[in-house]
């Protein structure tokens, strides 16, 4: 019964990182998993946060992702905020004329389901195109089975360059939208409890957009957040 349960552990973890998975190949992720899963045990009757740590965890462990490993750690980010923005709860937003009443000491909350990342890598596309892989290899019966041990898969190539991402659920689906810099800044300063004045005076404090163009770009993003059902 032990080893069955290990099994389901390990098999678990896969299902949530697939991407990972194909980034650092099948045989260093089944080492990491061990070497993760011996660090970070199931403490839950459920299986669903076995990855709640892994991102973090896979920073200090290099050894396990080789010359991908920033591009690992944000693999993991993207996947673990799946999980995260699909079953986080979501609670009734403000309204247009509520959010056109604020003022630069109102509080504000984002939805739960709302995942902030700042990323080294425009990684979000890659995950996207690997699960689609993971997709198409599943067997003819929709049955998994066991694979041979597959090296890391070839990925197009990939410029570091400073991403902001939010992960978030509309209805049943998660979508991933990328961020500018200071929209991501605000919504990471409301999201640390600061007021509406605050967070501005975060997102625009080295900002490079120019002071005629501000007002009018904070007035899209709440737009747009608005729409989306975020604050």
């Amino acid at each position: 019964y032990n080893r069955q349960y290990w099994f389901r552990v390990l098999s678990a973890l896969a299902e949530d990182f697939p991407a990972l998975r194909a980034v650092v190949g099948s045989a260093r992720f089944e080492a990491m998993s061990v070497a993760y899963l011996t660090a970070h045990p199931s403490r839950s009757f459920t299986l669903r946060n076995l990855g709640s740590k892994l991102p973090e965890w896979l920073t200090a462990h290099s050894e396990f992702t080789g010359r991908r490993h920033a591009l690992a750690v944000d693999v993991a980010r993207i996947e673990w905020a799946f999980v995260e923005a699909f079953d986080s709860s979501n609670r009734s937003p403000l309204t247009l004329s509520e959010i056109a009443a604020l003022g630069a000491e109102s509080g504000l909350a984002l939805q739960p389901h709302l995942q902030l990342m700042a990323l080294n890598y425009a990684a979000d596309s890659l995950v996207l195109s690997l699960h689609q892989r993971e997709k198409r290899q599943t067997s003819e019966a929709g049955v998994e089975h066991e694979e041979e041990a597959q090296a890391p898969v070839k990925l197009p190539k990939l410029r570091r360059r400073a991403t902001w991402l939010a992960a978030h659920r509309i209805e049943y689906s998660v979508y991933y939208r990328r961020l500018e810099r200071e929209e991501f800044l605000m919504l990471d300063a409301v999201r640390h409890g600061q007021t509406l004045g605050q967070a501005l005076e975060a997102a625009l404090a080295q900002s490079k957009i120019p002071e005629t163009h501000r007002a009018a770009r904070v007035q899209a993003w709440f737009a747009n957040w608005a729409e989306l059902g975020w604050i």
